[in-house]
């Protein structure tokens, strides 16, 4: 991992709502170093599948342009 990819506590990021299978944004809140787990708070207060992976929290930054090529996944908000 990038040293600024790895989030923490207070972070904003974007991280996956298992209930729907969909990615939202939240905050980090919890991290439990057993189980490799974060607990967000979600932006729209739901409180539901609050529990996910390490690996399904991302930050909420822009890449940088050496991060970022052709094929690159690229999760971002729904637009109008």
């Amino acid at each position: 991992l990038i040293p600024r990819s790895i989030p923490k506590i207070g972070d904003h990021v974007v991280s996956l709502h298992k209930p729907t299978g969909c990615f939202y944004m939240s905050t980090i809140v919890a991290f439990d170093h057993i189980t490799q787990e974060f607990t967000v708070d979600w932006d729209d207060k739901d409180p539901t599948g609050r529990t996910m992976e390490y690996k399904y929290v991302t930050p909420d930054v822009p890449p940088a342009k050496d991060e970022i090529a052709v094929g690159s996944v690229v999760v971002f908000p729904k637009g109008r």
